[in-house]
């Protein structure tokens, strides 16, 4: 399913960035997109559509979780690409 090949891709991607040396970044990378990003979510957008009927308000729910992974994927994303090419510029100094 699509949430499995994103939970993939994350993992991939955040396993490259701990290989490379850039462990932490990749945990604050995760800590914001899992809790602080979720909890402005479910504090801020959620409390909006609180005169719908249920299942659009579960949807809500279920949206977070799926734009959270996201966000979290384009960060790894991009942050492996940053860090692939630093280490493609100091490996050809050496070279």
């Amino acid at each position: 399913t699509l949430f499995y090949i994103v939970n993939c891709v994350n993992t991939v991607y955040a396993n490259a960035l701990q290989a490379h040396g850039y462990s932490t970044f990749s945990a604050v990378n995760s800590i914001f997109c899992v809790f602080i990003f979720r909890i402005i979510w479910m504090q801020g957008l959620y409390p909006q559509c609180a005169g719908l009927p249920t299942y659009e308000r579960f949807f809500m729910v279920t949206l977070c979780f799926i734009v959270s992974w996201a966000l979290r994927m384009i960060v790894n994303i991009i942050a492996f690409g940053i860090v692939r090419v630093k280490y493609n510029k100091g490996f050809r100094r050496v070279l």
